[in-house]
């Protein structure tokens, strides 16, 4: 049996802003869902000898970003869930990894706020084509703007594959080089 946890929500606010609603909302989508669910088949995996988890994190669960902390802390969270898992777990057969997407195009990003974080342009001036402009200089890989989430899962897909049966708590940044360019999701202090 296989497992991919999959279940997501964003929001931006500074930190000093951050209301708890948004905190508690975030944290229990993108963090305690994941818990959840792999706390519900364990069980049946082990039972059955094996199994392969696939857990969605981020590149911000790799490195962090200004304005999203509760987003961070979720993803980065996935991340200390999914090795602690594969450690405990390895010797019942069961797999368990993490896939981190970059920059894709889905609903997440099609809203003002994203527009405007994306493009670098100030609240509410950015536009979906800036956005999906700045998503080339996003990525080292040329010619890779924002993602199509069928990358995504290509790579969840594999990881629960038999090709991957040897391979357990590891990361896979499903994100055109972005971790390889020094600071580009740095926000400067002005």
């Amino acid at each position: 049996d296989i497992l991919i946890a999959n279940a997501g929500i964003f929001s931006l606010a500074p930190a000093h802003e951050l209301t708890d609603e948004a905190w508690d909302d975030m944290i229990a989508v993108n963090l305690t869902g994941v818990w959840k669910s792999a706390k519900a088949v364990l069980p049946q995996m082990m039972e059955q000898g094996g199994g392969s988890i696939v857990m969605t994190s981020s590149i911000n669960g790799l490195e962090p970003g200004a304005n999203y902390v509760h987003y961070c802390a979720a993803k980065f969270g996935v991340v200390g869930i999914m090795k602690t898992l594969a450690l405990e777990y390895a010797p019942h057969g069961i797999r368990v990894n993490s896939v981190h997407p970059g920059a894709i195009l889905t609903p997440m990003t099609s809203w003002q706020g994203a527009w405007d974080m994306m493009s670098g342009k100030p609240p509410g001036e950015g536009t979906e084509a800036d956005m999906l402009e700045a998503g080339y200089h996003f990525h080292a890989l040329k010619g890779h703007g924002f993602l199509d989430p069928q990358r995504i899962a290509d790579a969840a897909l594999w990881l629960n594959s038999d090709l991957a049966s040897s391979v357990t708590g590891i990361t896979v940044p499903v994100d055109a080089g972005h971790l390889l360019i020094p600071g580009v999701n740095a926000t400067p202090v002005k």
